[in-house]
């Protein structure tokens, strides 16, 4: 499964021009398609039909753009040590439908305290499930980060 595609303007005008109940049907089967490769087997509507084969071809050209960009252009140094740290260190949150970034940890390493973002971290990477329960690691460690700044500044107002 691919981390990530992308969702072209031209998706959504094919999207936008399907009837209002056929609309979310039709982002389903781009991101079905976008992240698993998965094919739609069967179309509810001839509208969905003719979308797709429309839609297809769009995908067709962005991996033909894509292939042209060498692989790991844009990744640095930095990022390759931080997704090998997460690798060794905390491999479930790998198994995350969206597993953690280094620019979301960045952002909650300025946002939080790092003592209490590591704890975090380690509480999610050991909770047997998480990946099942939780979607994205980003923004269940903000929920929870959030939360425990909260509850202290409510203890410290008692």
């Amino acid at each position: 499964m691919k981390r990530n595609f992308k969702f072209s303007a031209k998706f959504l005008k094919e999207i936008d021009a399907l009837p209002e109940s056929k609309k979310l049907e039709a982002f389903q089967m781009i991101v079905d398609y976008g992240l698993k490769g998965k094919k739609p087997e069967a179309f509810s509507d001839e509208s969905l039909n003719v979308a797709w084969s429309r839609i297809l071809p769009l995908f067709k050209e962005e991996d033909a753009k894509e292939s042209k960009i060498p692989e790991n252009m844009f990744e640095s140094d930095e990022e390759k040590n931080f997704d090998g740290f997460i690798q060794d260190t905390y491999p479930l949150l790998n198994r995350f439908d969206y597993p953690l970034t280094l620019n979301q940890y960045k952002m909650l390493k300025s946002d939080f305290d790092k003592g209490d973002l590591d704890d975090a971290i380690s509480a999610l990477a050991n909770m047997r499930g998480s990946n099942k329960k939780y979607s994205s690691v980003y923004l269940t460690l903000r929920n929870w980060l959030r939360r425990n700044v909260e509850q202290r500044q409510m203890a410290q107002a008692k």
